[in-house]
């Protein structure tokens, strides 16, 4: 499996070795370039094409936030929508949601009824709601019920899960974090039974490895990564379905570095 590509971006020389070092010395990684400004560094995106950028905060030129903002108007597209189960009561999945949309290059909102899924988005199940996705030739939308709560939760992943899997089949990635609980096990069953793929956070960094752990105890999972590798797997994993053809800037997944005092 190729490398994970990583852009360091840093005004810093020292900051920028010692991060492309220290980055270099894992086998998974490959710093394939950095810059000393968030311009420079913009204009080094289409010829380098990482997966991750590690992004200082305050530079000249053009500093971090204002990278993210141009980031976000140059690159809006992710190649695919995301739907996300929390076990959060009401109002917490709004302010989780709200929280997650002003840190991210992509939209993230609460779902509702009827919302029509699309690249460079992804809903959160609303709390006290079962959140499912039904398809309608090309298109997809968000349902929402409040049928009985499967296993002690209401919204449930196994509920999500199931419903992807049957709207996507084998275009589905299912990725079990961090919980408490058997949730997810069934409908990591169903997704990869329909041809998809589940990947599972590992329990050295899971606070709690209830579902994680259960998904693989079942032999549901594909495969296992410590928190800081899910993110690039998932890009990894998404861009290899879609093929080349799949935008480039799609991979880049931005990550604030506060500078070294």
């Amino acid at each position: 499996m190729a490398p994970i590509r990583i852009l360091v971006v840093d005004d810093s020389l020292v900051v920028r070795k010692m991060l492309s070092d220290t980055l270099s010395a894992d086998a998974e990684l490959e710093v394939v370039g950095s810059a000393s400004d968030g311009r420079l560094a913009l204009s080094k995106i289409p010829v380098l094409k990482p997966d991750l950028i590690t992004l200082d905060v305050e530079m000249p030129v053009m500093n971090g936030l204002e990278m993210l903002a141009a980031l976000r108007k140059q690159y809006p597209k992710m190649p695919v929508p995301i739907v996300v189960v929390q076990h959060m009561p009401p109002i917490f999945t709004r302010l989780l949601a709200e929280r997650l949309c002003s840190q991210s290059l992509i939209e993230v909102g609460e779902g509702s009824v009827g919302m029509l899924l699309a690249p460079a988005q992804a809903w959160i199940a609303p709390g006290d709601f079962h959140m499912t996705v039904a398809r309608a030739g090309l298109n997809a939308r968000l349902q929402l019920n409040q049928e009985p709560a499967e296993n002690s939760c209401r919204p449930a992943v196994d509920v999500l899960f199931r419903s992807v899997a049957a709207a996507f089949g084998a275009g589905v990635l299912g990725v079990v974090m961090t919980g408490m609980g058997s949730d997810g096990v069934a409908g990591a069953q169903q997704i990869r039974k329909a041809g998809g793929e589940v990947i599972i956070q590992d329990e050295s960094s899971s606070i709690i490895w209830g579902m994680p752990g259960l998904v693989y105890a079942a032999g549901q999972a594909d495969a296992v990564y410590p928190l800081n590798r899910l993110a690039g797997e998932i890009i990894r994993r998404v861009q290899q379905r879609r093929g080349p053809a799949a935008s480039l800037f799609s991979k880049i997944q931005a990550t604030l570095e506060p500078r070294a005092k």
